[in-house]
């Protein structure tokens, strides 16, 4: 009777993994850190903290406390919505999913709820008219960090080029694997206003002639524009877009929105040729440790064989054969430390 209940509460942890890649751990330096306010938010990070291998990846813990458990799950959701964590790879995006997904919403949550929800595990973020608005906040901003710093050819047309029926041309990758592009070309009509064309660019066919364009046009109304923001009118919808343009090396520019957060970067212009390699074989996802190795050289293993364990942030990550292989060279033992893409077994491929 001592005990007396007032409301409910909900705690998330974020941690610095990536679900959608089976939960694989993400180390680096966070370039921008902000949880929004209206909930608690217990951490010993902040921008510029780097999370290493060493320790678990948790980075903080959100909790929101409401009257009722829909207060509670509605006032968390809209939180992290509009909380930012770039610089690596977070769950921020599944616990967002997992909020506004219907099953826990009514606190339907058996142990088995991931394995029914794997559409909550692939969450990237927000979607649809939201998500390109992110990717323009992106675009305009590197265009208006472009023009502004510019001290030479400042008085040209943003995006000049000798052909003006050609707008200015740019691919752009989403988040750190950056396995996900988006094909842009610009055109701006005057100091305010822009055409927008999304969408893989007409080529070239064996004839001599374009494919045909299928791109989505967009009307975009440049409404007011600073280093940290773009205020953007797309199509007679506006955002609000708070930007930020990462301090390291990465070049990528962080976009944030009350439906969410992405970082892009604008992928190389000319394509890089890799030195052919005469050995093939799996990379470490991670810096870590090597605390196993189940193959030797000449051994043969089948697709799926576990060759090396590595372990990093206190968790275990089997590396295994894609195909089955040949083992010709072991580059690692048991004790060495290994960094992210080094090649830990050579394979020679067998049919």
């Amino acid at each position: 009777s001592d005990v007396v209940f007032t409301g409910h509460a909900i705690e998330v942890r974020v941690v610095a993994e990536d679900p959608s890649a089976g939960w694989l751990g993400s180390t680096g330096a966070i370039e921008q850190f902000e949880i929004a306010s209206g909930v608690r938010c217990d951490t010993g990070v902040r921008a510029g903290s780097v999370i290493s291998p060493e320790y678990d990846s948790l980075i903080a813990k959100v909790i929101s406390h409401r009257p009722t458990r829909a207060g509670a799950v509605r006032s968390l959701g809209r939180a992290l919505r509009n909380s930012t964590i770039a610089g690596l790879e977070t769950n921020l995006h599944c616990l967002e999913a997992i909020l506004a997904e219907g099953d826990f919403v009514a606190g339907r949550t058996p142990t088995s709820y991931f394995d029914d929800h794997l559409d909550v595990v692939a969450a990237k973020g927000p979607s649809g008219s939201d998500r390109v608005a992110l990717l323009l906040g992106a675009v305009f901003a590197a265009e208006f960090s472009d023009r502004t710093s510019d001290q030479v050819t400042g008085f040209a047309p943003s995006g000049w080029r000798n052909l003006r029926t050609r707008g200015q041309r740019q691919s752009w990758s989403v988040g750190v694997d950056r396995d996900e592009i988006h094909d842009v070309e610009y055109t701006m009509l005057d100091g305010s206003t822009a055409q927008v064309l999304l969408g893989p660019w007409p080529q070239a066919t064996n004839d001599g002639s374009l494919s045909s364009d299928e791109r989505r046009e967009l009307s975009v109304r440049l409404i007011e524009r600073s280093t940290e923001q773009q205020t953007l009118e797309i199509d007679g919808l506006r955002y609000v877009l708070r930007t930020l343009a990462a301090s390291s090396a990465s070049g990528m520019i962080h976009v944030s929105s009350a439906s969410g957060s992405l970082s892009f970067s604008r992928a190389a212009r000319f394509a890089e040729h890799e030195l052919d390699r005469a050995e093939g074989g799996p990379v470490s996802p991670l810096p870590g440790t090597v605390i196993a190795v189940h193959v030797a050289v000449g051994q043969s293993v089948a697709e799926g064989a576990v060759l090396m364990v590595v372990e990093a942030m206190k968790m275990e990550h089997k590396i295994v054969a894609a195909r089955s292989s040949k083992v010709t060279e072991v580059r690692f033992s048991i004790g060495d430390r290994v960094d992210t893409g080094e090649l830990l077994v050579a394979l020679e491929i067998q049919e």
